[in-house]
């Protein structure tokens, strides 16, 4: 890959970038030395991944901490890379501080517009329960003990509902609950926006053989999660924290540029 400011491989890791792949490495393994729990859960997992505002497993840190989560080592390295390999220019660019910055807002918008676009399906289930009288409250309970046993867990989803249809909407709002979003990979399409709004004529190669200008593969980046995000494909992959980091970088950008501070 071509670069105005060199690469990694010339000039070094910058500070922000060496010290962001470090802790994410440690994350990674330290997730890997900790068991699963009844649910077939990681423990840090659960904890330090992002879970929906009104799950009883929410807590504020995780709206940071689940930018250094990975579900495994190929979700790790892909992210990792692109850290790597479009941050430190970028670092080199803009110095420690404004890098570190554009990171974490980038990471934090990722997450803000993936809740509300997950408000949706949350709301469905909250009102599918609501309609079919699921007591909430023994959802909340099923969810706080199932991941140490799982049995009680179900016993209090039983108790949850009335009918069949309450079951399965006692057990839907259950594991909307249940469920995270993990990855740096808002982060990183923020950085890969940045990098084609700063050297957008610089060649990279997608997938490894295809020379394009920077501006065109975030163009065809961006295109693609914003298809996927809509139509559904590609079903666990949360596209539309992908396309927050993208939107809440390129408007960070015009505001600094706006300001005379790029």
């Amino acid at each position: 890959m071509m670069r105005a400011y060199g690469s990694p491989f010339q000039l070094g890791v910058p500070p922000v970038v060496k010290n962001l792949l470090i802790i994410n490495g440690l994350f990674f393994f330290a997730k890997t030395a900790f068991g699963n729990d009844d649910l077939g859960v990681n423990k840090l997992d659960h904890l330090f991944s992002l879970h929906w505002f009104t799950s009883p497993h929410f807590r504020p840190w995780q709206l940071v901490t689940h930018m250094f989560m990975h579900a495994d080592i190929g979700h790790l390295l892909s992210n990792m890379f692109g850290l790597f390999m479009f941050g430190s220019s970028l670092e080199f660019l803009w110095k420690s501080k404004r890098f570190l910055v554009y990171y974490m807002v980038c990471g934090l918008g990722a997450a803000g517009l993936h809740m509300a676009v997950e408000w949706r399906s949350v709301h469905a289930a909250e009102t599918s329960a609501a309609v079919h009288h699921v007591m909430v409250d023994d959802v909340l309970d099923a969810n706080l003990v199932a991941h140490e046993d799982l049995a009680l867990a179900e016993k209090e989803l039983a108790q949850a509902s009335r009918d069949e249809d309450g079951a399965i909407a006692a057990h839907e709002l259950f594991w909307t609950y249940e469920s995270t979003m993990l990855g740096a990979s808002g982060a990183i399409f923020g950085i890969l926006l940045a990098f084609g709004m700063m050297f957008p004529n610089e060649i990279v190669f997608a997938g490894f053989f295809l020379p394009l200008p920077a501006k065109f593969l975030v163009i065809i980046y961006g295109g693609m999660e914003f298809y996927r995000g809509f139509t559904g494909s590609q079903d666990g992959v949360a596209h539309f924290a992908h396309l927050g980091g993208m939107v809440v970088g390129f408007f960070l950008i015009l505001y600094w540029k706006k300001k005379v501070l790029l």
